[in-house]
């Protein structure tokens, strides 16, 4: 199956992430911040993103609430829920 990747801009405008703790664009959603809104309903799987380093100053965004290759887990979550779990962006 074919990954689709899309830029970082396209990320934003099309996915829209939600704003935690003034801190976005840096990541600002930590593991046990996204399970404690999962559980109250606030937020579904389907709207999380995982972050990982990639090559060089490349940044992963995967879809869903996985694994995260950083030191302290962190994921990105949108407004608009990703379609599936080829989904990923590449920030810079």
């Amino acid at each position: 199956m074919r990954k689709r990747a899309i830029s970082e801009n396209r990320f934003e405008e099309h996915f829209m992430p939600i704003d935690s703790m003034g801190k976005y664009p840096q990541p600002a959603w930590f593991r046990d911040e996204v399970q404690a809104a999962i559980d109250a309903g606030t937020i579904h799987e389907g709207q999380v993103w995982s972050l990982n380093d990639g090559d060089g100053s490349r940044v992963y965004v995967n879809a869903g609430f996985g694994y995260s290759n950083w030191v302290i887990s962190q994921y990105v979550v949108t407004k608009r829920p990703w379609a599936s779990y080829d989904d990923y962006a590449v920030w810079r």
